[in-house]
């Protein structure tokens, strides 16, 4: 819950801290503005944007036919929305009224940088997180240019913010969250909203750039971890209640309990992740319908597939002698050192 102040009318108001952390963020969240919209049109409209600007100004039908552009047409389609708002992309405020899209949207990267930073760890790492995100060269740099890359960011990071929610978190009295209290309960999200909007925002950041996709591999590595991990404490906790059992162990629900310094004393010691610390009995982990959610996503996704497959791989011969085994290696091996350690070890 959230932290309260009683006033003498017994009103409830939020205590100063909690005040304080609004006003911060939307400080930074001004500054991040300030930022992206600072000499958006300095620079003229180059290739990758003029041919964005000239696909969003065709009929939505051609739009998403696929065969025109590489990328998904998520974004084409919102940039032919944005276009028929701001008017003609040609006239004297073209270049940025066209950016501007992309500049909102990159600024919604710092509140939900802050939510994520939240989740995994501690309001220190979340703030230390929408710092960096607010001054990025990166992320401001992309945030001023007519692609979809902040786009998929967004996206990505909402998705990866609603994975955390499906899935158990401890509650405790530590805070909204319940970090740092050993042995708190466990708060479950209402299951089918949580899929549903996790389908959908995972849905739209497949639709917008393939990077996506190595997001979607990474939550499902995690999910993969905490199924090992509940399956671990459950079966421990299973040998030990049957060795109790056996030994005639009986324990008073006052014995059971730490008090209130041994509770303190855990608080301290308690990492910042155990935000996925799973229960040790009566619990099934729901791996079912997560397998069945990310197979429903990958069959969305199959009508697009069909549609490019020609489209790729004409390019992809292009670029390479065939499309081969090889060519497959030399297109993800090239993706995945962009995204570890830079193409700067080529």
């Amino acid at each position: 819950m959230e932290p309260l102040i009683t006033t003498a009318t017994g009103r409830e108001i939020i205590s100063r801290p909690k005040k304080f952390e609004w006003v911060a963020l939307i400080a930074l969240i001004l500054a991040a503005t300030a930022l992206r919209f600072f000499r958006l049109d300095a620079q003229d409209i180059w290739g990758d944007e003029a041919f964005s600007i000239f696909l969003s100004g065709q009929p939505l039908a051609q739009i998403i036919a696929g065969g025109a552009d590489t990328h998904p047409p998520l974004y084409p389609v919102l940039l032919f929305v944005w276009l028929r708002l701001v008017g003609d992309p040609s006239a004297s405020s073209g270049a940025f009224a066209t950016r501007a899209l992309s500049a909102l949207i990159g600024i919604l990267i710092v509140p939900l940088i802050f939510i994520l930073g939240k989740r995994i760890a501690t309001a220190r790492v979340a703030w230390f997180a929408a710092i960096l995100a607010t001054v990025s060269p990166l992320l401001i740099y992309y945030s001023q240019e007519t692609r979809m890359y902040e786009l998929v960011t967004v996206l990505a990071l909402g998705s990866t913010i609603l994975v955390l929610g499906i899935f158990p978190r401890e509650v405790g009295s530590g805070g909204a969250e319940g970090q740092g209290r050993e042995g708190a309960s466990l708060s479950f999200a209402p299951v089918p909203i949580r899929y549903f909007v996790y389908f959908g925002i995972t849905s739209l950041a497949m639709y917008t750039h393939y990077s996506a996709f190595y997001v979607w591999l990474a939550q499902n590595v995690f999910v993969a971890w905490l199924w090992v991990k509940s399956a671990v404490l459950l079966r421990h906790s299973s040998l030990r209640g049957a060795a109790d059992q056996g030994q005639g162990v009986k324990r008073t629900v006052v014995e059971s309990q730490p008090d209130a310094a041994q509770q303190g004393a855990q608080a301290t010691k308690q990492s910042p992740t155990s935000n996925f610390q799973l229960p040790t009995s009566n619990f099934q982990f729901p791996i079912s319908n997560w397998f069945l959610l990310q197979l429903t996503l990958i069959t969305s996704y199959v009508p697009w597939i069909i549609v490019q497959s020609g489209f790729l791989s004409a390019i992809s011969s292009a670029r390479f002698d065939e499309w081969s085994a090889r060519g497959v290696e030399l297109i993800f091996g090239k993706t995945a050192l962009a995204f570890s350690a830079g193409l700067t070890l080529e």
